[in-house]
């Protein structure tokens, strides 16, 4: 990791372990530039770090990696459990939530100015909820709140729940 990789690549590869599950196409050049990793994205496809699914639209890391990966950025060894949750409290190490940030503005950006409520939007929004979560972001948390939860009913209660006792968090600080 640290021998091999650029520092840009090594940047752009804790930034993939931190997508939950698949890093859409159009993020890698968000990513690039929110990290100032130019170039990154090919390095880390040059070293076969990233599988694609048959239309080159969804990357995948490696569980093993993107575990390890979440280790040096702080988190516990639970991976299964992280992966599949919802953040509950921002991230402990200060890394990992500038990451989760620029990876929530990611997601957002695809759902900025739509109205429609597509189970891809509610997607991404979810996904922007919990790295917007895990950045500490409450703001931005604050703002998305309400369309998420009335967008995707199914869960809502318990999303809702995440996001009272997040709020009642930032007002207690």
């Amino acid at each position: 990791f640290d021998h091999v990789l650029s520092e840009s690549e090594r940047q752009m590869l804790l930034a993939v372990g931190l997508y939950r599950g698949y890093v859409p196409h159009d993020h890698a050049e968000a990513l690039e530039q929110a990290l100032k990793a130019d170039g990154a994205w090919r390095g880390l496809d040059r070293r076969c770090l990233l599988a694609a699914d048959g239309h080159q639209e969804r990357f995948y890391l490696h569980g093993f990696i993107s575990g390890w990966l979440r280790q040096r950025l702080g988190y516990s060894g639970d991976f299964s459990t992280e992966v599949e949750l919802t953040a509950t409290e921002p991230a402990k190490d200060a890394k990992a939530r500038v990451l989760h940030a620029k990876i929530a503005d990611c997601w957002l950006s695809q759902v900025r100015g739509r109205h429609h409520l597509t189970p891809i939007n509610i997607e991404r929004a979810l996904e922007a909820f919990h790295h917007l979560v895990a950045s500490g972001n409450e703001v931005k948390v604050r703002e998305i709140a309400v369309e998420l939860v009335a967008a995707h009913r199914e869960g809502a209660s318990s999303r809702l729940w995440l996001l009272c006792n997040s709020l009642h968090r930032s007002d207690a600080d």
